[in-house]
């Protein structure tokens, strides 16, 4: 009897309700145009970090041990890195792109009024977020106030 594998297709939860889901869309358009051959697979990245992207080829490479949240935030952030390209300062484009990542899955429409009490595991979970985007988020919205 052959078995096949079983994927997990559940939406975090449906993609109308999901902040930024618009806008990664075009982003993976923007970067689809640029990168005619764009491939996003699994596998291990040269670091052993989370998630890359290849400016030269186009493919994007994210680990087998990130959770949806977290494929969901690397994805969208190797696709902001491949559209915006490199510059000499890779810790400023880091801190850019975790930003714009922040902003576009988490924006501060969706975040509760009180930042101060906020519940970051419970807000991650409810936006489909990894932890450090939902706690960048809220910094953001603080410094904003």
């Amino acid at each position: 009897m052959t078995q096949f594998a079983t994927i997990d297709t559940t939406p975090v939860y449906p993609l109308a309700a999901q902040p930024g889901a618009v806008e990664m869309l075009n982003v993976m358009i923007e970067a689809a145009a640029r990168y005619p051959g764009l491939v996003v697979q699994r596998g291990t990245t040269w670091d052993g970090g989370l998630a890359e992207a290849d400016h030269l080829t186009g493919v994007i490479t994210i680990s087998p041990a990130a959770n949806r949240a977290e494929t969901r935030c690397a994805l969208l952030a190797c696709l902001l890195h491949l559209v915006q390209g490199a510059t000499d300062d890779e810790e400023a484009d880091q801190r850019a792109v975790r930003e714009q990542v922040a902003r576009i899955l988490a924006p501060r429409s969706v975040l509760p009024a009180d930042l101060d009490d906020v519940d970051v595991d419970a807000l991650a979970g409810q936006m489909g977020v990894d932890l450090r985007t939902a706690r960048l988020s809220i910094e953001l919205a603080r410094s904003a106030r």
